[in-house]
């Protein structure tokens, strides 16, 4: 009897890894990046503080709080740039995002996908759609932080 050896297990555990922690790791610099472009007295959690996503099992709740503080942080930045300056912010789609707290609805149902992963073959359903819903809230943090910034430089 062939016994498998922890050798010739560990190049594919390795390889799985890495596949699923570094394109984590760029989604943690983008919520972290958010943050910085957010202006201190607007946001509501600090940028590092993203990274204790990475605890174990306290990480799946976290992330609730992070989606929910991003989301508002975001709204704050935006109602203070329409107080202060008539650049732009003031237009439809911003009030749009204030009103339905940006990236708030999508990150949310990728946090609970992600959690609903952990149940037996559904979970590869819902494994599915949280890839989709976390592709889309990354790209949504992007379009925000780049509205940030442009707003920010005029």
């Amino acid at each position: 009897m062939d016994d498998l050896s922890f050798g010739k297990l560990l190049i594919p555990i390795l390889v799985v890894f890495i596949l699923l922690v570094i394109p984590y790791i760029f989604f943690l610099l983008a919520q972290q990046s958010i943050l910085k472009a957010i202006q201190p007295q607007n946001r509501l959690m600090q940028p590092g503080e993203v990274w204790f996503q990475l605890i174990p099992l306290f990480g799946w709740i976290w992330q609730f709080a992070v989606v929910s503080r991003i989301a508002d942080s975001i709204c704050n930045e935006y109602k203070s740039q329409q107080e202060i300056s008539f650049l732009g912010m003031g237009d439809g789609e911003i009030q749009e995002d204030i009103k339905n707290r940006a990236t708030y609805t999508t990150g949310y149902w990728y946090c609970v996908l992600v959690c609903t992963t952990i149940i037996p073959i559904l979970g590869i359903l819902t494994g599915l759609g949280a890839l989709v819903l976390w592709i889309t809230y990354w790209q949504q943090l992007n379009k925000h932080r780049q509205k940030i910034l442009d707003s920010n430089l005029a």
